[in-house]
């Protein structure tokens, strides 16, 4: 570890005491000692010396310290925040962590051990930070280029994959579907939404250092540089999911959607969001910022009541059944439950199906080669391409759309202006 800047911020004298005790047994620790007592002037103190870390008292004087944390990880990143308070709940540290605090410490039961950790784990977040903002400023391009690329921004189709009932098949279509968009030269982004058990670059074969709980520490000052840096570049995309359940817990509805806002702004023709069966907050704003959503079905008894207790609950969400796109996977045209079968009991016409062909899918994905790419002419093959060429014409007609109903409305106007 290098040397570390430390600020801390505690209200009361003895914990202040305490803690600053601590700092100065451990190596490599920069203490700056103040005497500011509250959030105004210290955040004038945190932007003047640039620390690394601030260990903030959940009570300082002034701003929320929860509103403070963002404050700083906002204005004055890579700076890391651990928090410390008497008592720490389950939902004190859900607060910190949305936040953006690295750490949520108790002082009752401060040891020198925990703190070298904390700080140890706050001292590699501000490297991974620094890393990427100066790998983002090198590759950032001359602003006449940005701006080009601003003004022939084409609208980004986002696209949601989505099954009420796990081991449905989703990331296995949603990794093929982007090849076979990709194919036909688009450029395509995949967002693992899966969060807990994203495997979508396990099924690339693209292992990054990075994933999309590295956007959740840049937050407040997101940007293009930022976010092209986290993604994996290949001939399809991909904006990973995190490598352990405590970086996946950082990620909440509000932060996924500024995120999916940001992404969707880039210069990609489709963004894919892979979407965990379980309806969390993040899940739901997938659904709902979709242009499209791709609801998959098996034909088991399980999968069909799962996809109708779906349809009934989109009633309370902002999903449009207009938007929703029904396909069956692993289809078996021997099976009981035919497509009428799944239209009878969803009220919901079966767009597509996608044949069986476990043998196929199952080296696929062990190799890490979309089935797509090396089984050409296959009927699994066939039905991903057939979906990949109606979402392509969709796009082309909703553009095509859109360019009729400007000229309608110049011409409208024009026309009002002569009977004048």
């Amino acid at each position: 570890m290098e040397i570390m800047k430390v600020i801390v911020f505690e209200i009361l004298p003895m914990v202040g005491k305490n803690i600053a005790d601590l700092l100065k047994s451990i190596p490599l620790v920069d203490l700056i000692e103040h005497d500011v007592n509250n959030t105004e002037e210290a955040i004038e103190l945190i932007l003047s010396h640039h620390p690394d870390v601030v260990i903030l008292g959940n009570d300082f004087p002034g701003i929320d310290g929860y509103y403070f944390t963002k404050m700083i990880r906002k204005e004055a990143a890579p700076t890391q925040v651990i928090m410390i308070a008497e008592m720490v709940s389950a939902e004190s540290v859900r607060q910190a962590m949305r936040a953006g605090a690295c750490d949520f410490i108790s002082y009752k039961t401060l040891t020198v051990e925990e703190l070298s950790l904390a700080l140890e784990n706050a001292a590699q977040l501000v490297a991974e930070e620094k890393e990427i903002r100066v790998s983002a400023k090198e590759q950032k391009e001359p602003v006449a280029q940005l701006q080009a690329k601003t003004r022939t921004k084409k609208p980004t189709k986002i696209i949601s994959l989505y099954s009420p009932k796990g081991g449905s098949g989703v990331s296995t279509i949603t990794t093929n579907l982007a090849w076979s968009l990709s194919s036909n030269g688009l450029k395509v982004l995949i967002v693992d939404g899966d969060f807990l058990f994203g495997d979508i670059g396990v099924l690339l074969n693209q292992q990054s250092n990075h994933s999309i709980s590295d956007l959740v520490r840049f937050e407040g000052n997101l940007d293009e540089d930022v976010i092209k840096e986290v993604i994996n570049h290949g001939d399809v995309d991909l904006l990973a999911a995190p490598s352990n359940v405590e970086k996946s817990v950082e990620i909440n509805g509000p932060i996924f959607e500024k995120i999916v806002k940001e992404l969707s702004q880039l210069d990609y023709d489709f963004l894919l969001i892979n979407s965990a069966s379980h309806l969390s907050d993040s899940t739901i704003v997938a659904l709902e910022m979709a242009d499209t959503l791709i609801l998959v079905g098996t034909q088991e008894i399980s999968s069909l009541r799962a996809n109708g207790l779906f349809l009934d609950l989109t009633r309370t969400l902002s999903i449009s059944r207009d938007n929703l796109m029904l396909v069956i996977n692993r289809f078996d045209k021997g099976s009981i439950l035919t497509p009428g079968k799944f239209n009878e009991y969803l009220k919901i016409a079966v767009s597509h199906t996608i044949p069986q062909d476990y043998g196929t899918v199952l080296l696929a994905n062990n190799l890490g080669v979309p089935f797509v790419k090396d089984h050409k002419g296959l009927p699994i093959t066939l039905a991903i391409e057939s979906l990949a060429d109606m979402l392509i014409t969709e796009k082309s007609q909703k553009k095509a759309s859109g360019v009729s109903q400007v000229i309608k409305s110049v011409a409208s106007i024009f026309k009002t202006k002569k009977t004048k």
